[in-house]
């Protein structure tokens, strides 16, 4: 990865996940045997970080990790990869961040853990202002479940007003806000490029409402360019200030649906960044998430232009020639 690629902050966790795939549970007080146990690194930082690095940008990570041979070997990887992991902190007497997924016979999956190390993980203004001064990104985006740290969200508006002060464009995922923290959203107006949520997390914002409805009253709250929900096998959907864009799924067979939402998240900021509209970035955002769903794990390091071009050949045909543009580029 040159220098002179487009650089992207990402703000957010990193932990270790354990995958744990069984074909149907339910919480009983019983055992379940596993069809397959496995260990792979996760968190919201690295997971976008690593499809950043697919689509030719070029991530720097802010997080935090445990002093522990965890948090070595996460940013051992993300380095090797061509991560930038100066802002990746140590924190001491803290474990790293693990994951719990259980992941069902369809790809479906059930989370829980600790977060552990990346409760540290906070920047006050001056420290946003130094750190945007030193890595001059061109997009910088925020994990929600940042709003668990334990200043309670204010670094998340510390460093998206530094990066509003400098022109710098951003975009946020609601993941946790949603849940624990709904009206912080309030906060974020006139800070955010892109917003994006899931499909439950839209829902516990405004119950009741249309999808259509919902986004465009969150993107006049939010004061944002796009609000993008993520749907799961059902594609996605986004606001772009005018009309309602709907971009249908691939359809794959899934075998663990971690992470796909992070690989997404990954295709709608290198579509806002490249100048792509809403309904390509869309496909390309499901791509990558599709992509994510036909492996083990939530990292899609390494993963080539090729196998991703395959996905789309074999499910819906002839390339067009935006995507084939956008890659080569």
């Amino acid at each position: 990865m040159e220098r002179s690629s487009p650089r992207v902050l990402v703000y957010g966790d990193l932990n270790m996940d354990i995958i744990v795939r069984v074909p149907g549970i339910e919480l009983k007080d019983l055992f379940y045997p596993a069809e397959d146990l496995v260990v792979k690194h996760g968190g919201v930082g690295g997971n976008i970080a690593e499809a950043l690095l697919v689509l030719g940008y070029h991530p720097i990570v802010v997080a935090s990790v445990g002093e522990d041979c965890f948090g070595r070997e996460i940013v051992s990887r993300l380095e090797r990869l061509g991560v930038v992991t100066e802002w990746v902190r140590t924190v001491r007497g803290e474990a790293t961040g693990l994951i719990i997924a259980l992941v069902t016979s369809g790809g479906g999956r059930t989370l829980t853990g600790g977060r552990n190390a990346n409760s540290f993980n906070t920047i006050v203004r001056q420290e946003a202002a130094n750190l945007l001064e030193e890595t001059n990104p061109n997009h910088v985006h925020v994990s929600g479940y940042t709003i668990y740290n334990h200043d309670g969200g204010r670094s998340i508006i510390s460093l998206l007003t530094e990066a509003r002060s400098r022109d710098i464009t951003t975009s946020i995922d609601l993941e946790g806000i949603a849940m624990s923290e709904p009206q912080f959203i309030l906060d974020l107006a006139g800070l955010v490029d892109v917003v994006l949520l899931n499909n439950e997390e839209l829902n516990l914002i405004y119950r009741g409402d249309s999808i259509d409805d919902s986004l465009k009253k969150l993107t006049s709250m939010t004061k944002s360019k796009w609000v993008v929900v993520k749907q799961g096998n059902r594609g996605s959907a986004g606001w772009d200030g005018e009309k309602i864009v709907r971009s249908p799924p691939f359809r794959i067979n899934p075998i663990d649906t971690t992470g796909a939402g992070d690989a997404f998240n990954a295709g709608v900021i290198a579509g806002f960044l490249k100048g792509l509209n809403l309904e390509q970035t869309l496909t390309l955002a499901n791509l990558m998430g599709a992509y994510s769903c036909v492996k083990i794990g939530a990292r899609i390091g390494g993963a080539t232009i090729e196998e991703l071009l395959k996905i789309y050949t074999e499910t819906r045909g002839p390339i067009p020639a935006w995507l084939r543009e956008f890659f080569q580029s």
